[in-house]
């Protein structure tokens, strides 16, 4: 029950202070700006952040990955923000 009640916890936390960032109550977010332009195919972007962020030398995608990314930009999706998260 601990265990449950800790990542219960840890959620909350971050849901909350996710909510202030969104809000702009917690941070200054006149300085801002996105890696990347918004304008930017999706491959670039991940590019951009797998380089900028993680220090990768470039980034192999995946037949289907390709296919997703086309069908994202073809449905209108390609000028929204990329986000990726690096997992162990």
């Amino acid at each position: 029950m601990l265990f449950v009640f800790l990542v219960h916890h840890g959620v909350q936390i971050l849901t909350n202070k996710s909510l202030l960032l969104l809000t702009g109550e917690a941070a200054n977010t006149e300085n801002f700006k996105f890696l990347y332009d918004l304008e930017l195919p999706i491959r670039a972007k991940v590019e951009a952040i797998s380089k900028e962020i993680y220090g990768a030398e470039g980034v192999d995608f995946t037949e289907l990955a390709e296919k997703q990314m086309a069908q994202y930009e073809l449905s209108g999706f390609g000028n929204l923000p990329s986000e990726s998260s690096k997992t162990l």
